[in-house]
């Protein structure tokens, strides 16, 4: 039975999908307050970075693809946007453990940042990763399409990098 003919199961994969992008940078953050000492109530500000950054960045990431000669929904773009969010949530998710153990085995603070500033690169590559295969790899994707998202990358990059490092530390 489809998803689309039965509203459980759809209801249950989005869950899924949402639980992943909150649950990932989550952990990620447990996993940075754990060493740096700061109070548990932070950790909350890494999965509010992570979904707030891409729902400032969507509606561009539309523009630009309307605008570049792609025609995908509103509806496909924010599918493909939550959908690489999951994908990237599940990795940090998949990464903690190592990530934890790592942190607090070490002995300055300053190692513990960067495998945490790695370990969220990684997610957010992942995530851009798989937005640019569902959007982009497409045979009527244009070069121009692959430049726009590119750049809208980049932006996006550099506002969660900053929102990053003022938030972390």
């Amino acid at each position: 039975m489809s998803t689309l003919s039965n509203p459980l199961a759809a209801s249950h994969s989005s869950l899924r999908r949402w639980s992943l992008c909150i649950a990932g940078p989550a952990a990620l953050g447990a996993a940075w307050a754990t060493k740096s000492g700061v109070a548990i109530t932070e950790v909350a500000r890494l999965p509010v970075l992570w979904v707030g950054v891409a729902a400032l960045m969507v509606p561009a990431l539309y523009i630009g693809a309307a605008l570049s000669g792609l025609s995908p929904s509103a509806r496909d773009v924010l599918s493909s946007a939550v959908d690489s969010l999951s994908r990237g949530g599940a990795l940090l998710l998949g990464l903690c453990p190592a990530l934890l153990f790592m942190v607090t085995t070490t002995d300055g603070s300053w190692v513990a940042e960067v495998l945490v500033r790695l370990c969220a690169g990684l997610g957010a590559l992942t995530g851009l990763s798989v937005l640019f295969h569902k959007l982009c790899v497409e045979p009527d994707a244009s070069v121009l399409a692959r430049f726009v998202f590119l750049s809208w990358a980049a932006v996006l990059l550099g506002i969660g990098s900053q929102l990053f490092r003022l938030s972390v530390g």
